[in-house]
This record gives C-alpha cells, sequence and structure tokens, in this order.
C-alpha cells in the first residue's frame, strides 16, 4: 500500500507491469545470474493487483464494509472467476 500511496494507481501499475516484462526478458536470457538478479523485480512485478486491493478497500470503508467481509468476497470472486 505504501508503493500505491508514493506512486498512485496508475504509476504503481505501471511499474508492476514494467518489473513483469523485466523479468520475463530476462529469465529468456538463461543465465543463472541474470535468473536470481531478477528475482526481486519479480516480487515488484506480482504486487500489481494492490492498487485495485487498497481502492477496493477504501471503497468498502466508507460504505461500512470490514476488512474480513471485503477479504472473503474478493476470494468468492475469484474463485467464480476461475471455474468459468
Amino acid at each position: 500500500r505504501a508503493g500505491v500511496a508514493g506512486l498512485g494507481a496508475r504509476g504503481h501499475t505501471l511499474l508492476a507491469t514494467a518489473s513483469c516484462a523485466a523479468t520475463d526478458l530476462a529469465l529468456a536470457l538463461g543465465s543463472t545470474r541474470v535468473a536470481f538478479a531478477a528475482l526481486p523485480v519479480n516480487w515488484v512485478g506480482r504486487t500489481q493487483g494492490m492498487a485495485v486491493t487498497a481502492r477496493l478497500t477504501t471503497a468498502g470503508a466508507a460504505v461500512g464494509f470490514g476488512q474480513g467481509s471485503l477479504a472473503g468476497d474478493h476470494q468468492n470472486l475469484r474463485s467464480l472467476l476461475k471455474v468459468v
């Protein structure tokens, strides 16, 4: 959430997308050293959904939903989307 607050939703998503692309490129090179160097970049890239989650939590709290309720509904939606 600190990254989203510092960069904004668009900036954080752009950074995460670029990190995913850089990781995939580094892994395609086939070097073990480069692959290990790409691990921290990969971690940044996998936080792509944080901006959406932060916005969802803020909107839910504004209308009275607790974080537990939001987390449960979020997981239910993810499960449904995987089935469909």
